[in-house]
């Protein structure tokens, strides 16, 4: 499991946000819910690719599963480059090092 990590999309970060932990809760997100259920532990790492929260009434399983709007699909591409940058940086040194990197940006 010290070699595993996750990457998922977060509610909670706004497009075009990263941020990684090292071990956690599901934080209401279940696919990460499923995955602790099914390895019996919350100790694994994790990148949080943030996506937003629907600005209008709409459930959030539709807006999870919609196409990113045009304004924000730039911002998630460039997340996702990070978040790569970011593994790239865990491999090289140390998850902490990518961290403290990339948690302050």
């Amino acid at each position: 499991m010290e070699d595993t990590i996750v990457i998922y999309d977060d509610l909670d970060l706004p497009p075009g946000k990263i941020r990684l932990r090292k071990k956690g809760g599901h934080g209401g997100h279940n696919g990460i819910r499923s995955l602790i259920e099914h390895l019996g532990t919350k100790e694994f790492k994790r990148v949080r690719v943030g996506i937003g929260r629907p600005t209008n009434a709409q459930p959030i399983v539709n807006y999870v599963l919609q196409p990113f709007a045009k304004s924000e699909a730039d911002d998630v591409d460039h997340a996702i480059m990070i978040a790569a940058d970011a593994i790239e940086k865990w491999i090289e040194t140390s998850f902490n090092d990518a961290m403290n990197q990339f948690n302050q940006k």
